[in-house]
């Protein structure tokens, strides 16, 4: 064992000499990249390195071990031995040591025992497996990693599945894309429809007979759609009206039926009075005569009857007027009631509307969102290109944890921690709002609105604004024309 020790220090001799005339065992094409790479720093080991340590000639003493979180080994015949900090050849040194000159009992295939002493030649230490390098970000398969020595952070990334936007994309763009445009085509459906049913509403609520040229521009919808859904929200507001105004000549009428038969029992009872009066006076007539004995007792009594019946039927009338009046009242409350009953469901269904537009803009700006950035995932698919990647190591060192920036050949540590992440390449501008009527957005006070307008026109079709305040703004790239049959991401519902 010791001659390996001898050989050992022949072999470095050797070397020396060879350095010192100049010679190299390397060719010369690999000089310049010897004297200008940085050397590798050695391994120290750490809690999760795994050794393995051999005793050559004794089966029963080879173990693996792992560094413990306390930092240490736990070895047979020695115990737990110190091991953090130190770096291979320290630990080997250190082993040796404290296995030399232990003396084990060996037992023949005849069944002797035998007497066996260590020496520290007879001792090997290699690191079976090393801590393993996690790697985080945009690449397919994003975790744990195993560390082999000398490995690069492209080889890292190639064992990961490669680089690969997975905050964007979480399935199939193309797929996703087709679903989301028909959600942002369906969203835009809603919001015009919103829009012209509070156009009607707010024409009803005036009195007006129709919508008084009311339009939507602006929309990534056909025209047509627009013009059909302003058209029904016309018709219905004809036809809401028409209703509106038969209900209330209904109860208009029933007021001016009332009127007349209040007239008319008016004047009934005006003469059923006068009847009754000359009725009262002839049987009080009857009465004094019958008393005197001058007229029979069924002159009385048919003077009495008819004074009764008189006065019954002036009751009934008068009873006829209230039951008049009430129905009048009805009529007119009716008519009230009408009027306060639309009033109050228009100005509900107004609120409603609203409170649905916004739900329905914010839905719409969600959509347009993952769209847009659905379309930034299929453009780089296509060309097979993103975003330079931003890599960084977070690595632990003796003062903490530091974080560096790294490059595609940096060497990896165990331990180490990669950091992967690819930027977007470009989102499209905020796209116009949909305009109603004749209006038309104001420019900022910084533009002149000749410029606004021409910039507004070069958009197109509308799409939902991702640079706008509470969002974070995304780095523009140069111009570029797209490949052929490369769609715009950011073009929206266009047809």
């Amino acid at each position: 064992m010791r001659l390996c020790g001898v050989r050992r220090l022949g072999l470095t001799a050797v070397l020396a000499g060879l350095l010192a005339s100049g010679q190299s065992l390397a060719g010369p094409e690999m000089m310049p990249a010897a004297q200008t790479a940085e050397p590798t720093p050695a391994h120290r080991m750490e809690p999760g390195d795994v050794l393995e340590i051999n005793v050559i000639g004794t089966a029963d003493l080879k173990q693996r071990v792992v560094v413990g979180l306390d930092g240490d080994l736990q070895l047979n015949l020695v115990g737990p031995l110190p091991a953090v900090g130190m770096t291979l050849q320290e630990l080997r040194t250190r082993i040796c040591t404290a296995l030399s000159r232990k003396v084990l009992k060996q037992r023949t295939p005849d069944g002797q025992e035998t007497m066996q002493t260590i020496e520290p030649d007879d001792v090997t230490v290699t690191i079976a497996e090393y801590r393993p390098i996690y790697i985080s970000g945009d690449v397919s398969r994003p975790g744990e990693i195993p560390f082999r020595p000398g490995i690069l952070v492209s080889q890292a990334i190639t064992l990961a599945g490669g680089y690969d936007i997975m905050r964007f994309r979480l399935g199939n763009p193309f797929l996703d894309s087709a679903d989301m445009k028909s959600d942002y085509d369906t969203l835009w459906m809603d919001l015009v429809r919103e829009q012209a049913r509070i156009a009607r509403i707010e024409a009803e609520l005036k009195g007006q007979p129709d919508l008084a040229g009311f339009e939507i521009r602006g929309t990534p919808l056909r025209p047509a759609a627009v013009q059909q859904i302003i058209r029904l929200e016309t018709d219905q507001l004809k036809a809401r009206n028409a209703d509106y105004q038969k209900e209330r000549e209904f109860f208009e009428r029933a007021v001016a039926q009332s009127d007349n038969n209040l007239a008319v029992l008016t004047e009934q009872q005006k003469n059923e009075k006068e009847g009754a009066d000359l009725d009262t006076s002839d049987y009080e007539r009857i009465r004094d005569l019958f008393q005197r004995g001058a007229v029979p007792i069924t002159r009385l009594t048919d003077a009495r009857r008819s004074m009764l019946l008189s006065a019954t039927r002036s009751l009934q009338t008068q009873n006829q007027i209230e039951q008049v009046k009430k129905d009048r009242e009805d009529a007119r409350r009716n008519l009230q009631r009408t009027s306060d009953k639309r009033q109050i469901d228009l100005t509900q269904d107004l609120q409603n509307s609203v409170s649905k537009i916004a739900t329905t803009r914010n839905k719409l700006e969600a959509v347009g969102d993952k769209l847009v950035y659905t379309g930034l995932v299929k453009s780089q698919l296509v060309r097979g290109k993103g975003g330079e990647p931003d890599l960084k190591i977070s690595r632990r060192t003796p003062a903490g944890r530091v974080r560096t920036r790294a490059q595609d050949d940096t060497e990896l540590l165990p331990g180490d921690v990669l950091e992967v992440s690819l930027e977007a390449e470009v989102v499209p501008p905020a796209p116009p709002q949909a305009t109603l009527s004749n209006e038309k957005a104001a420019p900022p006070a910084s533009q002149p609105a000749g410029a606004a307008e021409q910039k507004d026109s070069a958009r197109g079709p509308a799409t939902v604004a991702v640079n706008e305040p509470g969002r974070p703004a995304v780095r523009p790239l140069p111009d570029r024309k797209p490949p052929a049959g490369e769609r715009n991401p950011g073009a929206g519902a266009n047809r």
